[in-house]
C-alpha cells in the first residue's frame, strides 16, 4: 500500500513538471483574425551560436527556455542567436502562416515537425540568403504552419547584425497581407515625398546652379535609400547581392558626406572655424567608422558607437543653430525646426533599439516621422534663400537701372552724331538689301523642295522602322516557342548519366532541332538539321517536333527506322509536297537506348548524319553513319531507312550533331572539318562533360574570330 502511495506521488509530481515546462498553446481558431503571439513564445538566448536543434530538444536547454514578457522581445545589436519555441493549434480549414515582421534578420532558420513528429530543418532563409529561399516573397519572413488540428511545437533560430526585434504573428496569408498594407502605404507617402522634393530641388539648382541644393538632393536620395531598406518596406528583393546589409554604416558615411556642405553652405559656416572644425571632426568619425565597416564587412561592434555620435554631433547642430538664430542668423530657424523633428525622432528611434522604449509602430518608424518633417524644414529653408537671392537681385537691378539712367543721356548724344552717318549708309544698304532679297526668294524656293523631299524620305523610313520592328517582334516570340518546345539539359539529366548541349542558331531562330523522352521503356535521343535555317528551318523544326511527339508518343512506333519512314511520309502530307513540288526536309539521326545491367542496348537510324561513339577505353572515335537519303522532300525509288543495332558499354559517350560545326570556316575561309573535330573528341574524352562543352564552344569562338556563323550549330552529348 506505502509503494502504491510513493508510486502516486512520484506520478503527480511528474506530470505537475511536464506541466509547467510544456509552453502554452496558442490555438488559430478563425481564418479571419491575426494574432500577435510575441507574449505566448518561449526564448533562449545562444550567445556561442553553437547550439543546433537537436541540442535544443535536449531538457537541459529545453529549462532554460524563458516565456516573452514584452509584446515585441528586443535583443537590440548581439552576436547571440535567438531561438523561439512556439506550440501552434491549428483549428482552422485553411492554410495559416508565421510571419516574423523584422526585414532585417540576417540568418533565420524555421524547423517544423515532419510525419513521424520529428523535427526538422523546413526553411533557411533571411537577409543573407537568396530570395528564392523565402516560402512567400514579402519583404518579412511568412512560415507555412501544418493544417493538423492537433497541437504542433515549432522552432525559429534567429540571427542578426542589426538592432533585432522579434515581432511575430499568426493568420492566413491575406490576412497578414491586409494588416501590412497601412504600413507599406505609409512608406510610399514618404518615399512620394523625397522623390518630390528630390525632384524639385534638382530643377532648381539646373535654375540656379547653387551647389547647396545638388547636395540637398545627395542627402535625400541616401535618406530615400536608407529609410526605406532598414525599414524593411523596400529593397528586400536585392538581397540576392547581400551587399548593402553588410556595409550600412558605410552607405550611411555617403549621407554624411552630403549633408555635412549643405549645413556649412546653409548656415555660412565659413565665417564660424570652431563649428566647421566640430562638425567636420564628427564627419571624419563617421569616414572612419564607415571605413572600419568596409574593411571588415561587419558593423556589430561600430553601430552603437555610431548612433551615439549620431545623436551627440545631432544635439550640438541643434544647440549651435539655436544660438545662431538668437543672432539673427535667418537661416538657423529651419536648420533649429529640422533638427528639432529628427532629433527627437532619432532619440526615440535609438532609445527603442536600445530597449529602453516599447518597439510599437510609432517608436519602429520614429525616425521617419523625424525625417519627413525635417526634409519640409530643409525645402522651407532652401524655398527662402532663393526669397534672399530674389531680393539681392532686385536690389541689384536697381543700382544697375540708376547707372544705366545715367548712360541713356550719353547715348541720345552719340546717337544724334550717329545718326547722320547711319543715314548715308542706310542708302547704300539699301540696295544691296534688294539684291540679297530676290537672292533669298531663290533660296526659299530651294529650300522647300528640298523640305518636301525630307518629309517623303522621313515618312517611308519611319514605315521601315515600324516594319523592322514588327518582324523583330514576331521573330522573338517564335525564338520563345522554339526554346519552349525544346527540353531542357536538366530533363535531359534526369534520364542519363550525364549530358551538355551545344545549341547557336545562326539567325536568332534555329533550323536545328533535338528530341529527348523516355517512352514504353525506352530512352530517345533524336537530332535534326533540317532545311535552312532562320524562319523557314525554325517552322521545319515546330513540324517534326509535332510528328515526333504523335509518331512515337501516341503512335508507338519505337523501332529507329520506321519512325524516319513515318516522319518522311507525315512530312510529305503536311506540306503536301506530291502536289507542289516542295522539297523541304531533314537530316536526322535517331538513337534508342534501352539500358541493361551490364550494358546498354542501342538501335540507331539515320538520314544522311553519323553517330560518333566513343568508348573510356578506346582512343578513337566510332562514326557510325546512316542512310543517304533526306527526310521529306519525293524520291524518285523507294528505299528503306536501315536499323543498326549496337551493345555499348556503360560509361560510353555518344554525340548527335548537325552540320554546322564541323562546316563552319574561318577567316581563311577553311572548314573546321570532322578529322579535326573527332580527334578533338579524343583529346577531352577523360573530361567531364560541362568540361567538354566548355572546350567545344571555346574552340569554335577562336575558330570564327572576324567571321560569321554561316549555319546553325548544333551538338547533343550524353554519358551512357
Amino acid at each position: 500500500m506505502k509503494k502504491v502511495f510513493f508510486i502516486s506521488i512520484f506520478l503527480f509530481s511528474s506530470l505537475a513538471a511536464l506541466g509547467q515546462s510544456t509552453s502554452s498553446v496558442i490555438s488559430v481558431k478563425s481564418s479571419k483574425e491575426l494574432l500577435s503571439i510575441s507574449r505566448d513564445i518561449e526564448l533562449l538566448e545562444d550567445k556561442d551560436a553553437q547550439l543546433t536543434i537537436e541540442d535544443i530538444q535536449k531538457m537541459e536547454y529545453q529549462k532554460l527556455f524563458k516565456k516573452s514578457d514584452k509584446d515585441i522581445p528586443n535583443f537590440n545589436t548581439t552576436p547571440s542567436k535567438i531561438w523561439v519555441k512556439l506550440t501552434v493549434e491549428n483549428q482552422t480549414d485553411d492554410k495559416i502562416y508565421l510571419e516574423l515582421a523584422e526585414a532585417l534578420a540576417w540568418y533565420v532558420d524555421f524547423y517544423k515537425p515532419n510525419a513521424e513528429g520529428k523535427l526538422v530543418l523546413g526553411t533557411q532563409t533571411g537577409m543573407m540568403r537568396p530570395m528564392q529561399n523565402r516560402e512567400i516573397e514579402t519583404n518579412f519572413f511568412m512560415f507555412e504552419l501544418s493544417k493538423s488540428t492537433q497541437a504542433q511545437t515549432y522552432y525559429l533560430s534567429i540571427q542578426s547584425e542589426f538592432p533585432l526585434t522579434v515581432p511575430l504573428k499568426i493568420g492566413t496569408a491575406q490576412s497578414i497581407l491586409e494588416h501590412r498594407y497601412p504600413l507599406t502605404l505609409f512608406f510610399g507617402m514618404f518615399t512620394g515625398l523625397l522623390l518630390v522634393m528630390f525632384a524639385y530641388n534638382l530643377f532648381i539648382y539646373f535654375s540656379v546652379r547653387d551647389k547647396i541644393y545638388l547636395y540637398y538632393c545627395g542627402y535625400l536620395l541616401s535618406g530615400l535609400f536608407i529609410f526605406n531598406f532598414i525599414s524593411g518596406n523596400y529593397g528586400y528583393q536585392w538581397n540576392i547581392i547581400s551587399y548593402f546589409p553588410t556595409y550600412l554604416i558605410s552607405f550611411n558615411m555617403i549621407g554624411s558626406l552630403f549633408i555635412a556642405p549643405f549645413l556649412f553652405s546653409l548656415l555660412q559656416s565659413q565665417r564660424q572655424q570652431l563649428f566647421f572644425k566640430i562638425v567636420f571632426g564628427f564627419l571624419c568619425v563617421f569616414v572612419l567608422l564607415g571605413l572600419i565597416n568596409l574593411v571588415t564587412g561587419h558593423y556589430i561592434a561600430v553601430i552603437d558607437i555610431y548612433q551615439l555620435c549620431v545623436l551627440v554631433v545631432f544635439s550640438y547642430i541643434f544647440v549651435h543653430s539655436l544660438l545662431q538664430y538668437r543672432k539673427g542668423n535667418p537661416s538657423a530657424k529651419f536648420v533649429l525646426s529640422a533638427f528639432s523633428f529628427y532629433l527627437f525622432g532619432a532619440i526615440i528611434f535609438v532609445l527603442q533599439n536600445f530597449g529602453l522604449l516599447p518597439n510599437n509602430f510609432f517608436t519602429h518608424n520614429a525616425i521617419v516621422f523625424g525625417a519627413s518633417l525635417e526634409v519640409l524644414m530643409f525645402s522651407l529653408a532652401l524655398g527662402d534663400r532663393i526669397n534672399a537671392m530674389r531680393m539681392e537681385k532686385e536690389n541689384s537691378q536697381k543700382a544697375l537701372l540708376l547707372q544705366m539712367q545715367a548712360n541713356e543721356k550719353l547715348v541720345k548724344e552719340q546717337n544724334i552724331l550717329l545718326e547722320q552717318k547711319v543715314q548715308e549708309k542706310t542708302r547704300d544698304l539699301q540696295h544691296a538689301y534688294e539684291d540679297i532679297q530676290a537672292t533669298n526668294e531663290e533660296l526659299h524656293q530651294i529650300q522647300d523642295e528640298i523640305l518636301a523631299q525630307r518629309d517623303t524620305i522621313q515618312e517611308k523610313n519611319e514605315y521601315l522602322e515600324a516594319y523592322r520592328q514588327k518582324i523583330s517582334q514576331s521573330i522573338a516570340s517564335a525564338l520563345l516557342i522554339q526554346k519552349a518546345i525544346l527540353p531542357t539539359e536538366e530533363k535531359i539529366d534526369a534520364l542519363l548519366d550525364g549530358c551538355f548541349v551545344i545549341n547557336h542558331p545562326k539567325d536568332i531562330v534555329s533550323g536545328d532541332f533535338y528530341w529527348v523522352n523516355q517512352v514504353g521503356g525506352y530512352k530517345f535521343l533524336i537530332l535534326g538539321d533540317c532545311t535552312g535555317h532562320g524562319i523557314p528551318g525554325a517552322f521545319m523544326t515546330m513540324i517534326a517536333v509535332g510528328l515526333l511527339d504523335r509518331i512515337i508518343g501516341i503512335l508507338n512506333i519505337h523501332q529507329t527506322n520506321h519512325i524516319l519512314e513515318a516522319l518522311h511520309e507525315q512530312i510529305q502530307k503536311v506540306l503536301q509536297q506530291e502536289k507542289t513540288g516542295n522539297t523541304d526536309g531533314m537530316d536526322i539521326l535517331v538513337v534508342r537506348l534501352r539500358e541493361k545491367e551490364e550494358h546498354i542496348d542501342v538501335d540507331f537510324a539515320a538520314a544522311k548524319r553519323p553517330l560518333y561513339i566513343l568508348s573510356p577505353t578506346d582512343n578513337d572515335v566510332q562514326k557510325i553513319k546512316g542512310s543517304k537519303k533526306m527526310v521529306g522532300g519525293t524520291r524518285r525509288h523507294h528505299e528503306n531507312f536501315e536499323n543498326l543495332s549496337l551493345v555499348l558499354s556503360k560509361g560510353t559517350t555518344i554525340y548527335l550533331t548537325s552540320d554546322g560545326y564541323i562546316d563552319q570556316n574561318n577567316l581563311e575561309r577553311q572548314n573546321f572539318s570532322e578529322k579535326r573535330f573527332l580527334e578533338m573528341l579524343v583529346q577531352i574524352k577523360d573530361k567531364s562533360l560541362p568540361e567538354q562543352k566548355e572546350f567545344l564552344e571555346k574552340t569554335m569562338q577562336e575558330h570564327m574570330i572576324a567571321t560569321d556563323q554561316r549555319d546553325d550549330i548544333l551538338i547533343l552529348a550524353a554519358r551512357l
